[in-house]
Formats: structure tokens, sequence, C-alpha cells
């Protein structure tokens, strides 16, 4: 068995130590990258966010209304035609049974006379 001496031992350590320290950089270094490109990204996105809400929500200070509350009014205003379109039906047929019922009344009593 071949002996080393300290030195040689130390001189082979501190390669492989050099070895390791440079992978690790490289990947501290690609780490960072990803990380900063992550940030970026979600940056743009959180403008883009911020776009989408200015549309879908009412801002007070210039008293213009947003997407929901539009659609919100809407809904109303079309569950409240459609409940007077109800009422208007329910008259007019209420009103047409009635004058079949008088009708016939009418028509009864005028041959049975």
């Amino acid at each position: 068995m071949i002996e080393k001496t300290n030195k040689e031992i130390l001189l082979l350590v501190s390669a492989k130590l050099d070895t390791i320290t440079l992978e690790q950089e490289k990947q501290a270094k690609a780490h960072f990258q990803l990380s900063c490109d992550f940030s970026n990204f979600m940056n743009g996105q959180n403008i883009r966010n911020s776009k989408i809400d200015d549309y879908l929500e009412s801002n007070p200070k210039t008293n213009q209304k947003g997407l929901i509350e539009k659609v919100d009014l809407i809904e109303k205003r079309i569950d409240s035609n459609d409940l007077k379109q109800k009422v208007k039906d329910a008259k007019t047929y209420g009103a047409v049974g009635v004058m079949v019922i008088v009708l016939n009344f009418a028509l009864k009593w005028f041959f049975n006379k």
C-alpha cells in the first residue's frame, strides 16, 4: 500500500472541494436566474391582473361601474321585465277566461229563453 503524505492528501481534498464549489456556484447562478425570471413573470402578471380588476370592479373615484355591477343591474332588469311580462300574461289570460265564462252564461241564458 502506498502511503501519501499529508500534503498530497490535502491537495487531493482541495481539488475535490474546488470541483464541488464550482458545481454549487453554477447551480446557485442557475437558481438565482430562475428566481429572477419568475419574479419578472409575476410582476408582469400582477400588472395584467390589476387591469382585469379595473374592468371587473367599480371605481368610486371615477364613478365608473365595473362589469360585475353592470351584469348585476342587467340581471335585475331582465328579472323585473320577466316578472312584468308574466303579470301581463296572467292578466290577459284571466280576462280571456272571464270573458269565456260570461259569454258561456250569456249564450246559455239566450238559448234557454
